[in-house]
């Protein structure tokens, strides 16, 4: 009985030796779709991993911004009361206006402050007027459901639910891991097909589609820096076309 390849001499062989890929077709199907499960999570795991950081990172930012003196608010009946108001915001073609001397009737009186911007969102006293592109959208706050007492405290508190959505972006990153690689490989099982019938050889599909698991590897690696799109299905693409080349070689005539 052969010894089994392990699976980090699997990614090896897949992105460095593919005249090995022979062994790997020798392996059973079954195995190769254990190896594109295990690669799958821990690619999946470190795309996942970079989402709950990024989106922790927002929580405690929001946090810290809503712990602060300078943004104490309360909205309460439909009226916002704003102890630093005026406040203005700005980041890049971007402002961020409140104001709550004023209402919505009185809008007009802050477009000299945001019309120079290419969005912006003045909170003022009975509502908000967002503003992009030359469009003005306003909304009272009893327009848009927000009629109770709200306050800095409230938003912190509802920041809970974003613990849960980076556990979320967690299992779905690794879940479109594996979809991704596993359609890749697919997709370039047709090209297998084409390719194995043009060189005469007697592969099976599912011989074919073991070679396309392991030519997805790289592509896959790559993904975790560069968004590669359609270059992905080229690089993998490469790997199945040096490996039919290598096994129509070791072909007797």
């Amino acid at each position: 009985m052969k010894d089994r390849i392990g699976f980090f001499n699997k990614i090896i062989i897949s992105v460095a030796n593919v005249k090995r890929y022979k062994e790997l077709i020798n392996e059973k199907l079954s195995r190769a779709i254990i190896y594109s499960i295990l690669f799958s999570l821990i690619i999946g795991s470190v795309i996942g991993g970079l989402s709950y950081v990024a989106i922790g990172s927002m929580q405690k930012s929001i946090e810290n911004v809503m712990s602060t003196d300078e943004l104490k608010f309360t909205l309460e009946n439909g009226i916002l009361d704003f102890e630093n108001s005026p406040f203005k915001y700005e980041e890049g073609q971007n402002i961020i206006y409140v104001d709550t001397s004023l209402s919505l009737s009185e809008v007009n009186e802050i477009r000299k402050i945001v019309v120079h911007k290419d969005s912006s969102v003045s909170f003022l006293k009975d509502g908000i007027s967002y503003r992009t592109n030359g469009e003005e959208y306003n909304f009272k706050y009893t327009e848009i459901n927000l009629e109770g007492k709200i306050d800095n405290n409230d938003i912190i508190s509802s920041l809970g639910i974003i613990s849960i959505i980076k556990y979320i972006a967690f299992i779905f990153s690794i879940l479109i891991t594996y979809f991704n690689f596993m359609f890749n490989a697919f997709i370039l099982s047709i090209l297998g097909v084409i390719l194995n019938k043009i060189n005469y050889l007697n592969l099976g599909y599912g011989d074919i589609f073991k070679i396309c698991i392991y030519a997805t590897t790289l592509s896959t690696i790559l993904g975790l820096f560069v968004n590669l799109g359609a270059f992905s299905i080229l690089v993998s693409g490469t790997y199945l076309t040096l490996t039919i080349n290598n096994l129509r070689s070791e072909t007797p005539l």
